[in-house]
């Protein structure tokens, strides 16, 4: 008999936001290509007063579909109360609904599976109501950041404790998780969409020597450090080129600061880009940038190793267990301006040592759609003999 296992994740892809929680589709879709398996999807999805006006759209059907394989119920809701109880009250008042619906279509979950601890309401009220086991999985930076509430906190200690097995993005995640909240935490990566596993059909701009950036526009992503480290490092080479791509509450301050320093001509912010976009973006450069000062993992990182691409990251907790070899990088000092201008010049001046084919295999070996699945098949099978 199939294990039928739901995924429960606290931001979906959704009306508003296309791209809002996309690799916990594609972990979904790898796993329902597993014909042992049965794969459901409820997505309760708070929407906020700013997306609705940028919009300018209100709709908030429940719909309900199968995306490749995977049962799929999302229901989205306006979130307008800041209240931490009473807005958890709301948001588990609409998933009793819709998962009334799913059970009467698909009978109950063998295993649930949680990402991140902000819909924990749920999972505790699944496993009090019909004895329904769970894991869970974190990526929230919040942790990192200490910017939870007193209230989140006490949310975030009930679920890992009442988990079956608790998983986390990074090792040095894990190990942070662990010593805060005394329960364990293992490792297990997020999966590289297939799209990013480079056939090495890498094109070049010109004469240009093109790095590359892709990320959301806030402080936490510190694409100023990368703007000035840049300036510091290349302001009188007019072939060295930065693309900033991804858009944000930032975007004009740091429109603002490349103009400042007359660097138009080699820094350029391209906005938001799709998943095809994306990878497009990146057969064209020659080197990946993150310049954050938190990551639990670092999905844009993976992605630029899977085409090929050395990167050069700070330290800010993901990317150490991403990038575990000088073949594949540079990690540098976290927020550090020097440290970052210096590694931007060296892996300039010392770039073809770099071969595409052993980082794109490295992606392959350890984060691809088959690799990732298999062991959290494992991880499942061992929270139901629990």
């Amino acid at each position: 008999m199939n294990k039928h296992i739901l995924i429960i994740p606290s931001w979906y892809v959704n009306s508003y936001n296309k791209l809002s929680g996309s690799f916990f589709r594609e972990q979904a879709i790898a796993l329902a290509k597993n014909k042992k398996l049965k794969v459901g999807l409820i997505a309760v999805q708070k929407i906020g007063i700013k997306p609705i006006i940028n919009t300018r759209k209100l709709s908030f059907k429940q719909n309900n579909y199968i995306d490749n394989n995977v049962i799929t119920y999302i229901q989205e809701y306006p979130y307008i109360i800041r209240n931490g109880k009473l807005a958890e009250i709301i948001q588990l008042k609409f998933f009793k609904k819709i998962f009334k619906a799913y059970v009467a279509q698909h009978g109950l979950p063998d295993l649930v599976h949680l990402h991140s601890f902000y819909s924990g309401n749920i999972v505790l009220w699944l496993k009090k109501h019909f004895n329904i086991p769970y894991v869970v999985t974190e990526h929230s930076s919040a942790f990192f950041r200490n910017t939870l509430t007193p209230f989140q906190k006490s949310i975030a200690r009930e679920v890992f404790e009442k988990s079956k097995l608790n998983l986390a993005v990074s090792e040095q995640f894990s190990r942070y998780l662990n010593e805060i909240y005394q329960v364990d935490f293992e490792y297990l990566p997020n999966i590289v969409n297939n799209i990013f596993i480079n056939d090495n059909e890498q094109t070049s701009i010109k004469n240009d020597f093109l790095f590359i950036n892709v990320a959301f526009l806030d402080k936490n992503k510190n694409q100023t450090l990368l703007i000035q480290a840049f300036y510091d490092a290349f302001k009188i080479n007019k072939n060295i080129k930065l693309w900033i791509v991804g858009d944000g509450p930032e975007f004009n301050n740091l429109n603002d600061l490349i103009n400042q320093l007359n660097m138009t001509e080699q820094i350029f912010l391209l906005g938001r880009a799709s998943r095809d976009e994306v990878r497009n973006l990146l057969s064209q450069a020659k080197v990946f940038v993150l310049s954050s000062k938190f990551e639990t993992f670092g999905v844009a990182i993976i992605e630029a190793l899977g085409m090929g691409l050395p990167v050069i990251s700070t330290k800010c907790g993901g990317p150490e267990s991403i990038i575990t070899s000088k073949k594949l990088g540079i990690l540098v000092e976290n927020d550090d301006q020097k440290s970052l201008t210096e590694a931007l010049r060296e892996v300039y001046e010392n770039y073809y040592p770099y071969d595409a084919k052993y980082i794109s295999n490295f992606v392959a070996e350890n984060f691809s759609e088959r690799v990732i699945t298999q062991q959290l098949i494992d991880y499942y099978d061992r929270a139901l003999r629990k």
